[in-house]
């Protein structure tokens, strides 16, 4: 049999046998393509309904000790009763940072509470202390936003941290948690903070009504223009009228056209303002 079908290959035409070859070819590629496609599209779908029953438990338990007065110690106990694989924690914890920026007073304590007598707040800082850069911004951002004070050591040395993206996480989280006041300019003056790193910045000192004891107007000096610009944004949208004079004789050090406009806009409106008081 094996020998007949060998003899009948060798008479055929070498082109036809090649086109032949090439159908069997892409259609066996085809196959597991669609196969894989198949198997993915699964997989998404059973993650997704995994995810929406994970959404419904953690909604019960965050509701039990936010409306229920139930104790921390009580809502850790059925923490400990829950699955907790990788999806569950990044939902939990997603869902405790949300209902803390939502809410304030003794609510956002319990939140913050349970974040650190939960395995949430380790979870955090393994990813801080992770390889991949990406893991690490998530951390500094858990940490960060759920003020965990112990995390500021390293988030202060992610400053210096190769990736341009974990530099920039790592700043927005030091300036969110205490200001300019944990760091030396020298070791931001290197780190280039676009204008979406600076409106994340405002956002977050705004969200932790920060107050300013400390005179920025130093920054306003720096060798590092977009540093020069956010403090100059930091004086305008807070309206901190005692650096006012400092901010409008700033600037003089600026070289690119883009600084050099937007800290204009923020000296002319800063001017409307003087004029119409005075």
């Amino acid at each position: 049999m094996v020998r007949h079908v060998y003899k009948f290959l060798r008479e055929l035409d070498p082109t036809l046998l090649f086109l032949w070859g090439c159908i069997i070819l892409f259609a066996v590629i085809g196959l597991l393509l669609l196969s894989l496609t198949f198997i993915k599209r699964r997989h998404k779908i059973r993650k997704r309904k995994k995810a929406a029953a994970y959404l419904e438990e953690i909604e019960r338990l965050l509701f039990s000790l936010i409306f229920e007065q139930h104790t921390v110690k009580e809502v850790i106990a059925q923490y400990w009763l829950k699955p907790k694989d990788y999806l569950y924690k990044k939902l939990l914890i997603r869902s405790v940072i949300t209902l803390h920026r939502n809410y304030s007073g003794n609510q956002k304590l319990l939140l913050e509470q349970f974040y650190a007598a939960s395995n949430l707040v380790d979870y955090s800082f393994a990813k801080l202390r992770s390889f991949w850069w990406k893991h690490k911004v998530e951390g500094i951002r858990d940490l960060t936003a759920m003020n965990i004070k112990d995390a500021v050591p390293e988030i202060k040395a992610a400053l210096q941290h190769p990736n341009e993206m974990v530099q920039k996480e790592a700043l927005i989280g030091l300036i969110s948690q205490e200001g300019f006041s944990l760091m030396d300019q020298s070791e931001i003056d290197g780190i280039y903070i676009d204008d979406w790193s600076q409106s994340c910045i405002l956002y977050n000192m705004k969200q932790k009504q920060q107050t300013f004891p400390d005179d920025i107007t130093y920054l306003l000096q720096s060798r590092n223009e977009s540093l020069v610009l956010l403090a100059a944004r930091i004086i305008d949208f807070f309206q901190l009228y005692t650096f006012y004079q400092p901010l409008l004789q700033s600037g003089q050090q600026l070289k690119t056209r883009k600084y050099q406009q937007d800290l204009g806009h923020i000296k002319q409106r800063i001017k409307t303002f003087m004029n119409n008081e005075y």
